[in-house]
């Protein structure tokens, strides 16, 4: 008889809080003629296919002879008996037998059981358990198994990959023989650039998914502001949603803060959901993401990233979400609903998720949609504006002391330079790396911003070659940006600017060039 530890009414909640932090099955069951359970844990509702305890009762009448297959219940019995007969009050009885799944499918498990008697329970079994199946399939089925996921896979990846190559294909060949005809030469192109994006995506999803099979992954991490990444996203996908006639939302809350993470694979996981949400929501249907960061608050802290995208689409059975990030799973075909894709997209991204420390939640019901809610932990980098000067070559008086003020006030020093002769000046007379950064206005008089620029990186100095020089100006047009780069600007900010984005782009910049 055990003398350890007696199980109460009291107790059991206690029981049942450590239970549940243990990464494997556990429960416990009377030795009355039902043999009826008194708890299970979350992984053995996981093992049973089952997402609530409700579901784990229809399937099992909780009990322990209606967990086992009613073909081994009775041998498994008769070994756990001759091994409590031993009267070993330390020992584990151990036996292995078959399940039924929710779903229908037989697996295996292996169980570790422990006898004992109780005050409130009477005679009672502890007992852990965990799936053992893959150790009861043999060469031939594992190379069969093998062989089915190969030829699924090649069957869809064939077709996905012919999908889009067959719009790339003719709508090339309608281009080349509509060339007078601008409008529909730009719907054609408008049709092949969108294919080639697919397909492009399904590439990067594949060369992602071998870098994990084979080890290979690891995560580039730098620092980025947080807040322009994904303010990029959701440019990105707003564009989409129009051409799509979608009603999309992206809604951003989050501080201007520098993070350290992999902003590409931070790219990659996004994508993924955001392109999974249109792709399986009709025309004029709802997306909404939602990116927020909380708890943001030291230098050097961590912080908490959320994103949740939701869309009333299509939607999935509870079954399929169960293994909704094994590699090539789709619910239905591409044939079947007319959508394209490996059926990797969000395999890559669990993957990518866990590589970063976080967390992924799928809800989703047939016909009413999906809301899929990522967090993350990233770490925050605190920028030192401290010391560094910044040149504010500006003639307008009234935009000279505001940008000194924002400047100032954010710990920068600041000198002031009147117009492009007067920055060029400043620099020439100046020793090397004074200066930090440069804030130049476009339209001056005297010498304006594209020629003072060109003029500061051919002056012959090391420093000059990468001093960060960013434009401010309010001409606001895609052909003044161009020109500003053209010119050997590294940015070009739009006037009226946001204070908190100016700090935080020249923070970026100092901090780059000082690497």
């Amino acid at each position: 008889m055990d003398k350890g530890f007696n199980l109460t009414k009291e107790n059991l909640q206690l029981v049942e809080y450590f239970s549940e932090q243990i990464p494997g099955g556990f429960f416990m069951y009377q030795e009355n003629e039902t043999r009826d359970l008194i708890y299970v844990n979350h992984v053995v509702l996981e093992i049973f296919g089952c997402e609530t305890l409700e579901e784990f009762k229809d399937l099992t009448g909780y009990t322990f002879p209606g967990m086992v297959h009613p073909d081994d219940f009775e041998k498994i019995q008769a070994s756990i008996d001759a091994q409590i007969s031993k009267d070993d009050a330390n020992s584990l009885d151990y036996v292995e037998y078959r399940i039924k799944r929710k779903d229908g499918t037989i697996r295996y498990v292996d169980d570790y059981g422990h006898f004992s008697k109780s005050e409130d329970f009477g005679n009672i079994y502890y007992v852990f358990i965990s799936d053992i199946t893959d150790k009861f399939l043999t060469i031939q089925e594992k190379e069969r198994r093998a062989n089915e996921a190969k030829n699924a896979f090649l069957f869809n990846i064939s077709h996905d990959i012919r999908t889009p190559m067959n719009t790339i294909l003719g709508f090339t060949k309608l281009a080349l023989s509509h060339l007078e005809e601008p409008e529909l030469l730009k719907d054609y192109l408008s049709r092949v650039n969108d294919s080639g994006k697919d397909l492009l995506s399904m590439i990067d999803n594949l060369l992602e998914m071998s870098q994990i099979d084979f080890g290979h992954m690891e995560l580039n991490v730098s620092d980025c502001n947080l807040k322009y990444e994904i303010e990029t996203l959701k440019k990105r996908f707003t564009k989409e949603s129009i051409k799509k006639h979608q009603n999309f939302t992206f809604k951003v809350d989050v501080p201007n803060i520098f993070v350290r993470f992999d902003a590409k694979r931070f790219h990659i996981i996004h994508a993924n959901l955001i392109e999974n949400a249109m792709k399986f929501t009709p025309e004029f249907g709802n997306i909404t993401v939602y990116a927020s960061c909380h708890n943001a608050i030291a230098a050097s802290s961590y912080a908490t990233y959320e994103v949740t995208i939701s869309d009333n689409g299509l939607g999935m059975s509870k079954e399929y979400v169960q293994k909704i990030f094994t590699p090539f799973e789709k619910e239905k075909s591409s044939t079947d609903s007319q959508t394209s894709g490996a059926g990797i997209g969000l395999s890559v991204v669990k993957q990518l998720v866990d590589l970063m420390g976080g967390t992924i939640v799928v809800d989703s019901k047939i016909d009413f949609g999906t809301t899929i809610k990522i967090s993350l932990p990233i770490r925050v980098v605190k920028k030192n504006a401290e010391n560094s000067r910044v040149l504010i070559v500006e003639d307008i008086e009234n935009n000279q002391i505001l940008l000194q003020t924002v400047l100032e006030d954010a710990g920068f020093l600041t000198e002031i330079a009147m117009n492009g002769q007067e920055a060029l000046d400043a620099i020439k007379t100046k020793p090397d790396n004074y200066y930090d950064l440069i804030l130049m206005d476009i339209q001056m008089p005297v010498l304006n911003g594209y020629d003072a620029t060109k003029m500061i990186r051919s002056l012959d100095r090391v420093d000059v070659k990468t001093l960060p020089i960013l434009a401010l100006s309010a001409n606001g047009r895609d052909e003044d940006r161009i020109r500003s780069l053209e010119s050997g600007m590294d940015e070009h900010i739009v006037k009226p600017f946001e204070p908190e984005d100016l700090i935080s782009t020249i923070e970026f910049y100092i901090s780059e060039n000082k690497k």
